[in-house]
């Protein structure tokens, strides 16, 4: 079980900790939160940080009159990047810091795909990595090209999503012209891969909307997005693979030569389901 100690922390070690918290807890009980409590975390908190001294500054703490103040007094450092290679439009797609991505992007900043020098993640990968969906829309609305760009280990956009299952951040990067749909990460696993482990219904509909193709592409060990639902009871993602085309009569047959009671119960359950004609679980 997760303990959670509430402390005072300044608040850039609060921001931190809270993405530390939502990854303990989702680990901890394989189910899908929301960042809503991370989103509704005050923008500019009074009496803990001086006015922004530098755009950086302004956009850790989403200080929006300070980017407007420092954009206009000194043009050239909207697109400058600092020692490790964050420019500032980077820093507020890391921290979640809209107010001034918007005000950068509106002063005309031409780092919307600049990654940084160390690790090599683009503003839409952070977007990805912490489901910052209203980010990603700037980026793409402004023209970001880096849907399909990934890290430095491999990993696209799309795996970062469908492993967190951020499925609003996923369809702002399929409507960007994301083409990365069916391409494994770093871990080998596709995006339908990973909605199928971890129980992203949502996530993998958006997937399939797009146009991936890979319902029934197995992993290094054999296994299929459909058995692992079977193994795992995510009826709600198997509906939605098997709808887009995943061969159900195949994961019987392979749950009966295995002798799978659960998974040969599941399956016959999802295909009694399709039977009915049910839109949807009830």
């Amino acid at each position: 079980m997760v303990e959670v100690q509430a402390v005072i922390r300044p608040y850039f070690l609060v921001r931190q900790e809270m993405h530390e918290l939502y990854k303990a807890v989702r680990a901890e009980n394989g189910t899908q939160l929301q960042l809503d409590f991370l989103r509704a975390l005050p923008k500019e908190p009074k009496d803990v940080k001086p006015a922004a001294s530098d755009l950086w500054e302004a956009a850790q703490w989403n200080q929006r009159e300070g980017a407007l103040r420092l954009s206009k007094s000194d043009p050239s450092s909207i697109d400058t990047q600092d020692s490790k290679g964050y420019t500032p439009l980077l820093i507020c797609a890391e921290f979640g810091s809209t107010d001034v991505a918007r005000v950068l992007i509106e002063a005309g900043s031409k780092s919307l795909d600049t990654p940084m020098v160390e690790g090599s993640n683009t503003p839409l990968l952070w977007c990805s990595q912490w489901g910052f969906a209203d980010i990603a829309k700037l980026l793409v609305d402004a023209g970001a090209q880096s849907v399909d760009v990934p890290d430095e280990l491999g990993t696209t956009p799309l795996v970062w999503c469908a492993q967190e299952g951020f499925a609003d951040v996923a369809k702002v990067l399929v409507e960007g012209g994301a083409k990365s749909l069916d391409i494994p990460g770093h871990y080998g696993n596709t995006p339908l891969m990973w909605c199928a482990q971890e129980g992203f219904a949502e996530m993998a509909q958006v997937l399939v909307d797009g146009g991936a193709l890979c319902v029934d592409t197995p992993d290094e060990d054999g296994i299929t997005p459909l058995f692992y639902c079977g193994d795992r009871g995510f009826l709600d993602v198997a509906l939605v693979l098997v709808r887009a085309g995943a061969n159900l009569d195949a994961a019987m047959t392979l749950a009966s030569e295995r002798k799978l009671a659960g998974h040969l119960r599941f399956f016959r359950q999802l295909d009694e389901h399709l039977k009915s004609g049910k839109s949807w679980l009830t």
